[in-house]
């Protein structure tokens, strides 16, 4: 694999990547002192993972990967942990407190490594052109994959709830769940979630919007296995 690493601090590029330089199967491809030198890279230049230092000069690295079109897999250093609720929602694989040592460096590169080939065992992610088709009264009706907020059982049928509306299929939540296994996580053993969809978890309790969810604890640990915590 192949990396990029950024920070504005001279002494901290070059310990960087004689860090990474220890790590076995990881190249460094390109060694950047500003996000807009990043961003120009990235243009052209595909990398695995990218070490980028919050607070360089210009735009800050949170910034600069709301900024990217593709985004590479981040992993964030920082000698400021105030960037830690920003890192999470951004979704990065890692988020390391400077000093950076050899030891927590290699279990970020574990975690990346790991996001990736998890990336590449699943299936390309088409929620947006997805979709499936439901039957209302004499009419199909059509909905998008990525608008499902989550499914529930109702005895011998289910009801799907989007953010607007609600239907009814006369399906089982398991055909569901076998079918678009790939979109939606069984959390009980009455409803499917859209793990984008979720927006806290309390508890074992899943809030999406107005809606809660309950979370058995048979189904637990695969949530929080499927959630990436940081």
């Amino acid at each position: 694999m192949n990396c990029l690493i950024a920070d504005d601090n001279e002494l901290a590029l070059i310990m960087l990547n004689s860090l990474i330089g220890q790590a076995k199967n990881l190249t460094v491809v390109s060694k950047c002192r500003s996000s807009i030198e990043v961003y120009e890279y990235l243009q052209n230049s595909h990398v695995d993972i990218a070490f980028l230092d919050v607070e360089m000069p210009g735009m800050t690295a949170i910034e600069l990967i709301k900024a990217l079109p593709v985004k590479p897999v981040v992993v964030l250093l920082t000698a400021n942990p105030a960037y830690a609720v920003d890192a999470y929602e951004l979704n990065v694989v890692d988020y390391i407190v400077k000093p950076v040592t050899l030891a927590r460096l290699l279990q970020a590169i574990e975690k990346a490594t790991a996001w990736i080939n998890k990336e590449k065992q699943e299936p390309p992610k088409q929620h947006e052109q997805a979709f499936l088709f439901i039957k209302e009264k004499s009419v199909l009706k059509k909905i998008i994959l990525n608008d499902i907020l989550f499914i529930e059982a109702m005895g011998d049928y289910i009801k799907i709830h989007c953010a607007d509306k609600w239907y009814t299929a006369n399906n089982s939540l398991r055909a569901m769940e076998e079918k678009y296994g790939h979109y939606f996580l069984k959390v009980h053993r009455s409803y499917l979630v859209a793990m984008n969809k979720i927006e806290s978890i309390d508890e074992n309790v899943i809030h999406i919007g107005r809606n809660n969810i309950p979370v058995a604890e048979s189904f637990r640990k695969k949530l929080m296995e499927k959630l990436d915590l940081m």
